[in-house]
């Protein structure tokens, strides 16, 4: 039972030296649907012992619509019908003008101060609800997370991978691009292994919202 485009587990394995080791290797870094050959819309439609629900209940339906279109292949429909209160449900904030907006590399992973600052800009002028912060990148949430404190806003932050199966009612999700395409940048549900993750990781990052998203 679950999300068949979700993350998948995330494993420290060795380097796998023969045909068990690999056997075992494939068990600890795939999930349980990629096991049984169900990787979208159609090989889940397809197995014999899945039946895939399409109702969604939790986020508005122009946030079904963005995952549809790159995920679920028209798959997922809406309890809601329209957008309440007619505001607008996705925001974009571009911080591509931001002064010393670099990138620094932090445990074989990113991390950028300039648009830690720009969330927690953002996030203080949020009046209700809760709020959650998702990066890509773990050195990021953490960052995040030591400036949100600091400024007395009350925010979780964290990684997609760590927000799988958490909500709240308003997500600000930093994409962490810039010149450099980068990881999430390369999501494709028909592509490689990387751009497979991607892929999933947008899509849980994405649908974490219940009210309102914001991309930075």
């Amino acid at each position: 039972v679950g999300d068949f485009l979700q993350n998948a587990p995330i494993a420290e394995v060795d380097e796998a030296e023969d045909a068990e080791q690999r056997e075992v290797v494939q068990w600890q870094t795939s999930d349980i649907f990629g096991l049984a050959g169900i990787t979208d819309r159609a090989s889940a439609a397809q197995h014999p012992r899945c039946v895939a629900i399409s109702r969604q209940y939790r986020y508005p339906p122009i946030i079904a619509d963005l995952v549809n279109d790159f995920c679920y292949d028209g798959l997922l429909e809406s309890h809601q019908k329209e957008e309440l209160g007619g505001q607008p449900v996705i925001s974009f904030l571009d911080t591509s003008s931001l002064k010393d907006r670099d990138f620094t590399r932090t445990r074989g992973s990113w991390r950028c101060e300039r648009t830690v600052d720009a969330a927690a800009e953002l996030a203080a002028g949020i009046c209700e609800g809760s709020i959650g912060y998702v990066t890509p990148y773990a050195p990021q949430a953490a960052a995040a997370q030591r400036a949100f404190r600091a400024a007395g806003l009350d925010i979780e932050s964290g990684t997609s991978h760590r927000f799988q199966g958490r909500e709240f009612d308003t997500v600000i999700v930093d994409l962490m691009q810039d010149e450099r395409p980068r990881w999430v940048s390369a999501a494709d549900l028909h592509g490689a292994k990387r751009a497979v993750s991607a892929a999933k990781l947008l899509n849980v990052a994405l649908t974490r919202a219940k009210k309102k998203l914001y991309l930075i």
